[in-house]
């Protein structure tokens, strides 16, 4: 409900998992829910120079990870994964066509590990420079519970 805070040791009565400490501040967006799904957090964003993107990502996966599939739509299909993509402001928000999405900055593949503790993550955003851009963070799963997490996003200038 955006209003309890979270507990760790209670995150989800079905499927408990200890929800790490946000690396920065008390709080940290995270996945989590008790059926089959697609979650999308997304943002658009004006690059109004060169910047470095910094943040940090996190997840716990009952299931295994699937090779990234597009379905029939060319959107992001409900196999398990986790997703961090740089995608045109213009293309649907669910689209993992090739002419919507600019670059992938995080993703999950076959054969990682069920858990990744918080992990730094930094993408060099220049090439888009004085473009909106939309930031995307796409969880699906269809094999038991995924729990993504992202924290202490940032915007770092860099010097031209």
């Amino acid at each position: 409900n955006g209003k309890t805070p979270p507990d760790p040791s209670r995150s989800d009565p079905n499927f408990p998992f200890e929800v790490p400490d946000p690396p920065q501040g008390k709080f940290a967006a995270v996945t989590d829910e008790n059926g089959p799904g697609r979650r999308i957090l997304y943002r658009d964003i004006t690059l109004d120079g060169r910047y470095l993107l910094r943040l940090t990502v996190f997840y716990v996966n009952v299931g295994t990870f699937s090779a990234a599939t597009i379905s029939s739509r060319n959107t992001i299909s409900d196999e398990p994964q986790y997703r961090i993509d740089l995608v045109s402001a213009s293309a649907p928000v669910d689209s993992v066509a090739k002419e919507h999405v600019l670059a992938n900055i995080f993703q999950a593949h076959p054969g990682d590990p069920p858990r990744l503790p918080p992990t730094e993550v930094t993408f060099d955003l220049s090439p888009w420079a004085g473009q909106t851009i939309r930031l995307r963070f796409a969880a699906a799963d269809n094999q038991g519970p995924l729990h993504a997490g992202v924290d202490n996003i940032r915007f770092e200038r860099r010097e031209p």
